[in-house]
């Protein structure tokens, strides 16, 4: 009898003084959460560094306690978020110390309902470390975060990586975003469609950076209404990328003399101009030029080259802005040189030749341009040809 009452007493007493435990952090967290309703911070933030200090006394018991480690969490994010009075580096240390109870508990975060609050700790946390200049401990908490999610937040975890990404970001880390945004493209389904244009978005962006150019045309062709419909400012300059991705992807095919085809080069350049006529005008002239003179280099292919100086001539031609060379999208140079191409074919190496006039009565803005701009690279080629072409049509 004496054995089962000793042992009875060493049972019941270690359960009596971890009760009493809950007991005395579970006033603390009372008394600030009554403080913080009536307005009383002080007094409110003072439990709370009480709860820390008890906490600290015997870390290693209190840590196993799952009702123990919510009320420090807590106390330790409500100073670091609410406490004006702390400055910034402190501000890090009590996030740090609260998140790290993570990794000490796993089984309390399992169970812990808002992880979400948690996800925004880690925010904080790695906004302030940037702040501090510390970058390194701001990108350590940022692959923390992520590994947070994976493990115990997953519903969340595309909104969890968008969030990295734009950390990462803002510490200058902008080659960790690529495998990030790469993981997102495989959750495509489960983003919102600001989401999913802004992974396409930055998906264009290292994909062309790394001269992935089939990839860029892919994800191109895959997400044109997408793009299409984003109301982003700076859509011009992803549909700027597209653009240039379809001209570098035909380049590179061309480049490639050993697998050299002359219909996928052909394809590529001719799917370029129907994706920027689709998408993007501005763009339409650089591809367009690109492909007549590609063209121009085959004896067997100078007709369909024409065809495609005068498609570039025409858009050139009817652009809406008044300056018809901006030097970015329209040179004046490919024009002088798209002019001189059609009049040597139709006219000068021709025995039936067009007639000069009704040919430059087609381009009467960019005649006017071209004459008005002598310096210009190919001026002196192009009234040359002017000339000779006057002979062959009217004579001396």
């Amino acid at each position: 009898m004496k054995h089962l009452l000793s042992t009875i007493f060493f049972v019941i007493i270690p359960f009596i003084l971890h009760a009493n435990d809950r007991h005395v952090f579970g006033a603390y967290a009372q008394k600030a959460d009554s403080a913080f309703t009536i307005g009383n911070y002080e007094v409110c933030f003072h439990n709370h560094e009480e709860t820390i200090k008890m906490f600290n006394l015997n870390r290693g018991k209190y840590i196993k306690d799952k009702q123990i480690c919510d009320v420090v969490f807590t106390a330790y994010s409500t100073l670091a978020i609410l406490d004006n009075r702390k400055k910034p580096k402190e501000i890090c240390e009590l996030l740090a110390n609260g998140l790290s109870l993570i990794e000490e508990n796993s089984t309390w975060i399992i169970d812990y309902a808002n992880k979400a609050y948690i996800i925004n700790c880690f925010i904080i946390l790695i906004k302030k470390y940037s702040e501090l200049k510390q970058l390194e401990l701001a990108c350590k908490y940022n692959e923390s975060m992520i590994s947070f999610s994976e493990k115990y937040y997953k519903y969340g975890l595309p909104t969890v990586l968008l969030s990295a990404c734009s950390l990462f970001s803002s510490i200058n880390e902008f080659e960790k975003n690529y495998t990030l945004y790469q993981r997102l493209y495989t959750m495509f389904d489960e983003l919102d469609p600001i989401q999913q244009y802004k992974v396409v978005k930055e998906l264009l962006h290292f994909e062309y950076q790394k001269g992935n150019y089939s990839y860029v045309v892919e994800l191109s062709l895959i997400h044109e209404k997408l793009i299409a419909k984003s109301k982003d400012e700076h859509k011009q300059t992803v549909l700027d990328i597209s653009g240039f991705g379809f001209l570098k992807n035909a380049r590179k095919l061309n480049d490639m003399k050993s697998s050299w085809n002359f219909e996928d080069i052909n394809n590529a350049y001719k799917l370029g101009c129907e994706w920027a006529l689709r998408n993007n005008i501005l763009m339409f002239p650089t591809i367009c030029i690109n492909y007549a003179y590609w063209l121009y280099q085959f004896d067997n292919q100078k007709n369909n080259a024409i065809k495609q100086f005068g498609s570039y001539l025409n858009c050139v031609e009817h652009t809406p802005e008044d300056n018809l060379f901006d030097g970015k999208y329209r040179e004046i140079e490919d024009a002088e040189q798209a002019i001189n191409s059609i009049l040597i074919q139709k006219i000068i190496k021709t025995k039936n030749p067009a007639d000069l006039q009704s040919i430059l009565n087609n381009y009467p803005r960019i005649i006017s341009a071209i004459k008005n701009a002598p310096t210009s690279y190919y001026f002196e080629d192009f009234s040359q040809i002017i000339l000779i072409s006057k002979e062959k049509c009217y004579g001396k």
